[in-house]
């Protein structure tokens, strides 16, 4: 976060752009009349004259931030499989731990158990209602001839009462009935064993399988954990760690610079002049050219800043708010070459679309002193 300097502590270089710009602005208001004067002024509350831009220390940042990969396990690195500035999709292997080949083989083992479960219990899903269906053709087979023996016995003793057939014809189908009786409901019962034991069967190989899985899915998360990937499709900072190296912080540092921002301090008397799409200045020595954005974000946390100014009269612990600015896309590729830069961040307060402002009068300020009043407002150091 970027906060403008304190008057007291301006250094005599900016005292001196602050008479510059006084002097300018007298000028420009002598050479018009009283009524000119007061088209080119902003009338804020208490009277002050406020400059055309908020000013402050800002850094590039991706559009997410900066992503830390670290060792999940906290082993060696194995392998890496990519460098500094390659591009990476989210979900790529970028670096593998030194435990990875030995959780793999487990893995492997864990896979063939499981399929020896599927296998035994495909094989008890097949046979097994075979069986059952075999013994339900032996009661079937079985009611049928007592049915029919029913049938003989009434016949027998039909004779018998004509006195057609002896008493013995009638007791010997009696017994044949009875023994087939029994052998029908025997054959009941064993169908019952059978139906039973298919769905116990049915149930531990399914609990076979569902362990099975269970450790195939726990050594497979094992060997996962092994695995550094990118959680984003972004590009590689910076490398931290290389092979045989015992990471103590970040492997590999990720951004995802197809979308950079700039993230400014504010002091937090400006932050009621921000508003959502104001354009803002990006500018810096390290820069070939200046970049533009739009503000996307203000901050709701007022802190002490973050960012300093090198400048020794430069204040601390200053409170600021941070407001994000997208970069243009025309941008992104030159911002992305500088994450974490330092940079000098000017939001343009009058060019702002929704035209709402903390003021008395809505008039706008002297263009010809729209530069000054910003180089008079404009932080150096939080």
């Amino acid at each position: 976060m970027i906060l403008p300097r304190h008057p007291r502590l301006r250094r005599p270089v900016d005292t001196g752009l602050a008479l510059v710009a006084t002097v300018a602005l007298l000028l420009s208001a002598c050479a018009g009349d009283g009524t000119d004067r007061a088209d080119r002024e902003v009338t804020y509350r208490g009277g002050s004259q406020q400059p055309a831009a908020v000013g402050g220390l800002g850094r590039l940042e991706p559009g997410d931030g900066v992503v830390d990969l670290v060792s999940p396990t906290g082993e060696a690195v194995h392998s890496l499989s990519v460098g500094e500035g390659d591009s990476v999709q989210a979900g790529q292997i970028l670096a593998t731990l030194v435990g990875s080949a030995e959780r793999q083989a487990e893995l492997a083992v864990a896979e063939q158990q499981l399929a020896q479960a599927r296998t035994a219990a495909q094989r008890a899903e097949r046979l097994g209602p075979l069986e059952v269906e075999a013994q339900a053709a032996e009661v079937r087979r079985l009611e049928a001839e007592v049915a029919q023996a029913e049938r003989d016995l009434e016949r027998a003793r039909s004779l018998l009462a004509g006195e057609i057939s002896p008493q013995q014809e009638v007791e010997r189908a009696e017994r044949q009935r009875d023994t087939l009786a029994e052998a029908a409901a025997s054959a009941r019962a064993i169908l019952e064993r059978e139906r039973e034991r298919l769905a116990r069967d049915r149930a531990e190989a399914q609990a076979a399988v569902d362990a099975a899985a269970a450790q195939r899915d726990a050594a497979e998360a094992r060997w996962q954990r092994s695995l550094v990937r990118s959680p984003i499709d972004g590009t590689v900072l910076e490398v931290l760690a290389y092979p045989s190296e015992l990471p103590t912080g970040p492997i590999l540092r990720l951004g995802e610079t197809q979308s950079m921002m700039a993230a400014c301090e504010v002091w937090e008397s400006d932050a009621r002049r921000i508003r959502l799409g104001q354009r803002a200045l990006i500018s810096s020595p390290a820069l070939p050219a200046d970049l533009h954005g739009s503000v996307v974000r203000i901050g709701r946390l007022v802190q002490p800043n973050a960012i300093l100014d090198l400048d020794p009269a430069a204040v601390r612990d200053a409170r600021v708010l941070e407001v994000r600015i997208a970069l243009d896309p025309d941008d992104h590729e030159v911002a992305a070459r500088f994450v974490h830069l330092q940079v000098d961040v000017e939001i343009e307060i009058e060019g702002d679309a929704g035209g709402r402002r903390d003021v008395d009068g809505d008039a706008p300020s002297a263009p010809d002193a729209s530069a000054d009043q910003a180089a008079a407002r404009r932080p150096t150091g939080g």
